[in-house]
């Protein structure tokens, strides 16, 4: 939801004609790294589980 909220704070910025600082659209690039990785350690857990449940 944050993700999202963001995201929208930045198209309505560029809609209207304002600069997005670099230094911001690092943090974003961070940010999306993180929530990838995040993403794939949970999908690791669940099938981790799964398989627990199976035995």
């Amino acid at each position: 939801k944050a993700v999202t909220e963001i995201l929208e704070k930045l198209k309505d910025a560029r809609e209207n004609g304002k600069v997005v600082k670099e230094d911001i659209l690092e943090k974003l690039k961070e940010i999306r790294q993180m929530l990838k990785d995040l993403k794939q350690d949970i999908s690791i857990l669940a099938k981790e589980l799964l398989d627990k449940l199976m035995d």
